[in-house]
C-alpha cells in the first residue's frame, strides 16, 4: 500500500508518494532539499492548516504544507522601525506566514566576519562521500538545489538582499569546506560562478513573494534596483574585424612579390613540396595579418590555405594553439551528451566521428550553424558541407580541401575564425565557447554560464 500526498514549500508543489508513513518526513527532505521543518495538514471540516507533530497523528492523503522551524513570520513593518518610507500604508499587504521575519535594521541578525556554511544533512554528504570515491560521475543538478535551498534558509537569518562580496564570501566558504563542488573549469580564476548563479536566483525568487510591501520597495531603493541589458559573450580576440586602414598596403616589395608568386604556383605541381610552402608561408606570414581585403581575396592570393592542412598550422601560428587537441579523450567526453537526430542520412552517420554533427545541439544551437548537408544553404560565416563523398569548408564562397575526417573538418571551421579574422555569430556562442575556451583553452574567450554548467556535468 502506498499514500499520496500533494506537499507545498513555499511556492514549490510536489506529488510525495511513500510506500509507509514513516517514510514521510525522509522523502520530502530528499524532495525539497531541507531539514528542521514541521508539517501542516489541511482540514476540509474547518477550511484550515492544522499542525500535527506525529506521525500518528498524519493522515493518510491530501494536502501538507511544509513550515521551516527557525524562519519565523515576516510581520508588518511599524512606523517606529529605523527608516521611513514613502510609500502609503494602503499599498501594504499581508505576507505569506512562510516568509522569513526582518527587523527595523533588515536583519534579524548581523553579518558574521567570518561566514560557515551549515553543517549538511547526513544523506548529502553522503552522496558528496560518492562522488569524491568516484562513485557517481558528477554532482547532479538535484544535489546543487538542496544544497542551495540549505545555505538559502542559512542566510535569509541575516538578510534578504545579500550584497555581492556576501555571495562570493558564502560561495568560497562552501568550496573551502567541500572542494569537489568547485566548478571544473574557470578561465578566471573563480570556481564557484555556478553557485553565485545559483543562490542569486533564488533570493530573486523568493523576494517576488513581497509584491506591493512597502519593505520590499524600501530595499528595492537602498539597493538600487536597476536592470542590466543582457548582452552576448563573444571573445574580443573574435571580433575583430578585418583590418582596413588605408596605411596597410599589400605586398609590394620585389622579395616577397617572389614569394606569394611561388606560393600560387607550388601547390599546382605533381608533387608540391611542403617544406618550400612552409617556409614561403612563415615568410609571409606578417603580410598575411595586415592583408587589406576579404577573406576570399587572402584565399586567391595565398593558394595553399585553400587545404585543412595549412590553415590548422596558420592557426597555430596566430593562436600557439595545436588543434590536434580536438581529437583528444578530453573532448570527445561531450560524446555522452550527444542526442542523435533522424534528419541526417544513415550514409553520413556511417561516417567517422559522426557525432560531431551533433554538438552545437548540446547547447541548444542550430546544426546548420556549423553543418549542412546540401549545397543550397547560403551562410556568410565559415560552414562545413557534409556528403557521403567529400567534406569541404566553405568559407566566403570558396572551398577548402579537407584533409581527414569530420573532427578535422570541425577544426577547420574553428581555425578558419582566427585565420581570416572573422566575427563570430551570436548563433554560435556557446559552441565555440566550449570549444575554444574549455578544449583549446585560448586566451581571452569567456565562457557562458549555460556552457559551465554542462562542463560541471561531464
Amino acid at each position: 500500500m502506498s499514500y499520496t500526498f500533494h506537499v507545498t514549500h513555499n511556492q514549490t508543489k510536489q506529488l510525495v508518494t511513500v510506500k509507509c508513513l514513516s517514510d514521510l518526513y525522509e522523502e520530502i527532505v530528499n524532495v525539497f532539499g531541507i531539514s528542521d521543518f514541521k508539517l501542516q495538514s489541511y482540514v476540509e471540516q474547518f477550511s484550515d492548516w492544522v499542525d500535527f507533530d506525529t506521525l500518528q497523528e498524519a493522515p493518510t492523503t491530501g494536502k501538507l504544507k511544509v513550515i521551516i522551524k527557525d524562519v519565523e513570520q515576516l510581520q508588518h513593518i511599524e512606523q517606529e522601525n529605523s527608516f521611513t518610507s514613502t510609500i502609503p500604508e494602503s499599498d501594504t499587504v499581508e505576507l505569506k506566514e512562510e516568509l522569513p521575519s526582518t527587523s527595523s535594521s533588515e536583519d534579524t541578525r548581523s553579518w558574521p566576519m567570518i561566514y560557515k556554511v551549515p553543517e549538511l544533512p547526513a544523506h548529502i554528504f553522503s552522496e558528496i562521500r560518492s562522488v569524491e570515491e568516484g562513485v557517481t560521475a558528477h554532482i547532479g543538478e538535484k544535489l546543487r538545489r538542496r544544497i542551495v535551498a540549505i545555505i538559502f534558509e542559512d542566510m535569509v537569518k541575516y538578510t534578504l538582499y545579500p550584497m555581492p562580496y556576501q555571495y562570493q564570501e558564502v560561495c568560497q566558504s562552501l568550496i573551502a569546506e567541500y572542494p569537489i563542488l568547485r566548478d571544473r573549469f574557470s578561465n578566471t580564476g573563480c570556481y564557484f560562478t555556478t553557485w553565485v548563479k545559483m543562490l542569486r536566483t533564488k533570493f530573486t525568487n523568493w523576494r517576488r513573494q513581497f509584491t506591493n510591501n512597502s519593505y520590499r520597495e524600501v530595499m528595492k531603493r537602498k539597493n538600487g534596483h536597476v536592470r542590466s541589458n543582457k548582452s552576448v559573450v563573444v571573445n574580443e580576440d573574435c571580433s575583430k574585424k578585418r583590418k582596413t586602414d588605408a596605411n596597410m598596403t599589400q605586398p609590394d616589395d620585389f622579395g616577397t612579390n617572389i614569394l606569394v608568386d611561388q606560393l600560387q604556383k607550388e601547390p599546382s605541381k605533381r608533387e608540391p613540396c611542403e617544406e618550400t610552402i612552409r617556409d614561403r608561408l612563415k615568410r609571409t606570414y606578417e603580410f598575411r595579418r595586415n592583408f587589406k581585403g576579404t577573406a576570399k581575396d587572402l584565399l586567391e592570393t595565398y593558394q595553399p590555405l585553400k587545404s585543412s592542412k595549412w590553415i590548422l598550422e596558420e592557426m597555430e601560428q596566430v593562436s600557439g594553439i595545436n588543434m590536434k587537441k580536438l581529437h583528444a579523450d578530453e573532448f570527445k567526453k561531450i560524446k555522452a551528451k550527444i542526442k542523435w537526430e533522424g534528419q541526417v542520412n544513415d550514409a553520413i552517420l556511417e561516417m567517422k566521428n559522426s557525432w560531431i554533427l551533433f554538438l552545437p545541439a548540446v547547447f541548444q544551437e542550430k546544426i546548420r550553424s556549423f553543418f549542412v548537408f546540401d549545397e543550397n544553404v547560403h551562410w556568410p560565416y565559415p560552414l562545413v558541407t557534409v556528403a557521403p563523398s567529400s567534406t569541404l569548408v566553405h568559407i566566403d564562397g570558396t572551398e577548402i580541401c579537407v584533409e581527414g575526417d569530420l573532427i578535422t573538418a570541425f577544426a577547420t571551421l574553428i581555425a578558419s575564425y582566427w585565420v581570416f579574422d572573422v566575427v563570430i555569430p551570436p548563433q554560435c556562442c556557446k559552441t565555440m565557447a566550449f570549444v575554444c575556451g574549455y578544449i583549446l583553452n585560448l586566451s581571452g574567450v569567456k565562457i557562458p554560464l549555460p556552457v559551465l554548467r554542462i562542463i560541471n556535468s561531464l
